[in-house]
């Protein structure tokens, strides 16, 4: 039996729906691996604020924390990054806050300098390190950015970026394989040049990491970029360490691809790799992305962006990546408005690994909820 997602709003199946009413303001949801029947519940009862003092907006990127980092992180701490200001202008938010038990820290975990403002979708945890991209937008135009390395203090360890513009330039989706405690492997998904690259670096000394090679593995997705008023391309990575395969979301084509042999690829690539997900009904402009590695499925996140349809907004999918096509699980509208799904996050929970968390933000309110997963 497959898996989907059931919440506590309307959920469709296909032509099937219904609603499920779990207690006040609640969310469920519902995943079926294996034919065993696993329920998650609102870890949070509200949605909480992801706006700063600063008055920064639109949530992009979200991490919820593994392992105990120390400095000022804990455990079961969720991160999110701000990609607007307080005026909400496109690719100028500077801050991402720490919501612990449902409080949101005063000041920020932090704040960026102007210079690297519209921190991105490409953020993520390695350890006691936070690696986020940022795309800084100035009026109708933007910048490469850098993918900048924070301790777990919020303090600056260093900035990875690229004055040619290649594998860092607009970095928009992030995910990490770690391959012992010294080296891992950094892929990192640009907006404004339509590439995906492998990054191969060291981790430790004083700066955190230490880029040691870059690779291309993938390029020619479609992008369509209008600042300040819109901005899509690639965008969500997730890895698959056991099959070697890195996934990507890609909002302009409105699919699913899948690059295989991504670890190893030894040489630049000039295509996007092979469609494994193309559902016109159901993605909306792909953005946010996650493997759940029990059952091999995907979700991603809608932004709207794309092949927008009022009568399905802001849905998070749950589909089955196989070539040509995929298949389609469940979706989860997270808002009733168009444009509010965008990043989300997963952890781990416990030693066997069966229960897991699950994060998301709703651009349009500027909040983030929690689900918890039992497999």
């Amino acid at each position: 039996m497959s898996s989907g997602i059931c919440t506590a709003g309307p959920w469709r199946t296909g032509a099937y729906s219904r609603r499920l009413l779990f207690g006040i303001a609640a969310a469920v949801l519902m995943l079926l691996p294996v034919a065993r029947l696993a329920t998650a519940q609102a870890l949070l009862p509200v949605p909480f604020s992801t706006v700063p003092s600063n008055g920064d907006v639109n949530p992009y990127g979200v991490v919820l924390v593994t392992g105990n980092p120390g400095g000022k992180i804990k455990f079961a701490d969720n991160l999110i990054s701000n990609f607007n200001n307080s005026g909400n202008v496109m690719g100028t938010g500077r801050t991402i806050v720490d919501i612990r038990n449902g409080v949101q820290l005063v000041p920020p975990f932090y704040t960026a300098t102007p210079a690297f403002k519209g921190l991105s979708l490409a953020f993520a945890q390695l350890g006691n390190l936070f690696l986020i991209g940022n795309v800084p937008v100035n009026g109708s135009s933007a910048g490469p950015g850098a993918l900048t390395v924070l301790n777990s203090f919020g303090a600056i360890l260093t900035r990875l970026g690229d004055p040619r513009k290649a594998f860092i330039d607009g970095p928009w989706g992030l995910a990490i394989n770690v391959l012992s405690s010294t080296t891992v492997q950094l892929f990192v998904s640009n907006l404004l040049n339509g590439t995906v690259w492998r990054l191969d670096a060291t981790v430790g000394g004083s700066t955190g990491v230490t880029l040691t090679s870059e690779t291309r593995i993938g390029a020619g997705y479609s992008r369509s970029v209008m600042f300040p008023a819109s901005a899509n391309g690639p965008a969500g990575l997730a890895y698959d360490r056991a099959h070697d395969i890195l996934y990507v979301a890609s909002e302009v084509d409105n699919e699913i691809f899948a690059i295989a042999h991504a670890g190893h690829i030894s040489s630049n690539q000039s295509g996007p790799g092979i469609v494994v997900y193309r559902d016109n009904l159901h993605l909306h402009g792909p953005t946010g992305l996650l493997l759940f590695s029990q059952n091999g499925h995907l979700l991603t996140a809608n932004d709207d962006g794309i092949n927008a349809d009022p009568a399905q907004p802001s849905e998070i999918v749950e589909f089955v990546p196989a070539s040509p096509n995929g298949s389609f699980v469940t979706q989860y509208s997270v808002d009733p408005a168009n444009g509010g799904a965008f990043g989300i996050g997963l952890q781990v929970q416990g030693v066997q690994s069966l229960r897991k968390r699950l994060g998301y933000v709703d651009d349009n309110t500027a909040t983030f909820s929690v689900l918890s997963l039992y497999f």
